[in-house]
């Protein structure tokens, strides 16, 4: 019984990850950062269990991380393009 459960569990988070991924207007829809940070691709589609809790802190820092290194990316290449030489 609990192997169903999960299982129903599983499909319904999987079903909601595609769903956002599947919104017709650009400013409701997943990004890549949203994507990356949805409780399906966290725990490896449901293959690693995790507490409500940890999921949350795992959600902000992984967040976190990722919109700093955007940040760091969009800089270098603002900067970094115009030293190049090619």
């Amino acid at each position: 019984m609990y192997d169903r459960f999960v299982g129903v569990v599983l499909c319904l988070v999987a079903k909601k990850l595609i769903s956002n991924l599947l919104v017709v207007n650009r400013h409701r829809r997943y990004t890549a950062v949203d994507v990356l940070c949805d409780p399906f691709v966290l725990t490896v589609g449901g293959s690693q269990p995790v507490s409500a809790e940890s999921l949350d802190e795992l959600r902000n820092s992984r967040r976190s991380e990722l919109e700093h290194r955007a940040k760091q990316n969009r800089l270098s290449s603002k900067y970094g393009a115009s030293t190049r030489h090619g």
